[in-house]
């Protein structure tokens, strides 16, 4: 099989601001057997893809992510007590404190047994995501499609803006940015309208990065999208894209992460 993962037209728009190829999505034949190339898990934070900064740990049917950075980005206060090897976690009006390798917690002073225990992987100490969330009272969505979790800090709503998203997401997707003008002013011009302003100047950048280095690139379709859920403020979709140039055909399955901007759903990128 050619190397096309790794060189698509679209495959670059993916990956245009992350450190690495190590993206967050799931590679499927057309036959629906999995790839033998499997990427990390995706994560989403409040509609922020926090794949290649949390490195997602899988172990006896618990997920696991580096406290610190996960907490830090839900908004929690994180301190280490070295008298006591406890990680202490404040945010609003809870306090979680937890010690690796026990499985018990104590949440507002009293003590809570959880389903599995914290440990130390590369300096980093993991906990488990569906506790720490739900503690402090975030809405956590698996995703087995693309191999994603979605966490929310808002409640749930029954509203559906899939049109509008599905429409935003056809159109990005469909920008030859290969062909823009190399100015990172035109470049934001020309995606002002998909993605949100808190990440519209890293995204320009990263296009205008990606213009002026030369890059072979093959064809893939984005081929649609479905509304995982959404609150108030942010929304998670779970897209798919078709590999055209594969010798053996390819479906590529994400999740893309929205924030609303004066009524619109725009795409944190």
């Amino acid at each position: 099989m050619r190397r096309t993962l790794f060189i698509s037209f679209w495959l670059i728009i993916f990956v245009l601001i992350t450190p690495s190829l190590a993206q967050a999505f799931r590679v499927e034949s057309i036959s629906g057997n999995p790839s033998t190339w499997q990427p990390r898990t995706g994560l989403i934070i409040d509609g922020k893809n926090l794949s290649n900064e949390a490195n997602i740990v899988k172990n006896n049917g618990y997920t696991f992510v580096p406290l610190r950075i996960v907490l830090e980005k839900m908004g929690a206060v994180v301190s280490w007590q070295a008298e006591t090897r406890q990680v202490v976690l404040v945010k609003d009006s809870k306090t979680v404190c937890l010690k690796p390798g026990s499985r018990w917690a104590e949440v507002n002073g009293k003590s809570q047994k959880i389903d599995a225990v914290p440990f130390v992987r590369d300096g980093a100490i993991y906990v488990p995501l569906r506790f720490i969330s739900e503690t402090f009272g975030y809405q956590v969505l698996w995703n087995a499609t693309a191999d994603g979790v979605a966490i929310f800090s808002q409640p749930l709503t029954a509203a559906n803006d899939e049109a509008e998203m599905a429409g935003r997401l056809r159109e990005f997707y469909g920008i030859d940015f290969v062909h823009l003008p190399k100015d990172v002013r035109a470049i934001r011009d020309a995606y002002r309208n998909y993605v949100h302003p808190d990440s519209l100047d890293a995204f320009a950048g990263s296009i205008y990065e990606a213009i002026i280095i030369p890059t072979e690139y093959n064809r893939v379709k984005y081929v649609g999208s479905q509304l995982i859920a959404q609150t108030a403020d942010y929304a998670v979709m779970l897209c798919q894209a078709l590999d055209m140039e594969c010798e053996e055909t390819q479906y590529l399955w994400f999740l893309e992460g929205f924030k609303k901007s004066d009524g619109r759903w725009l795409m944190l990128r």
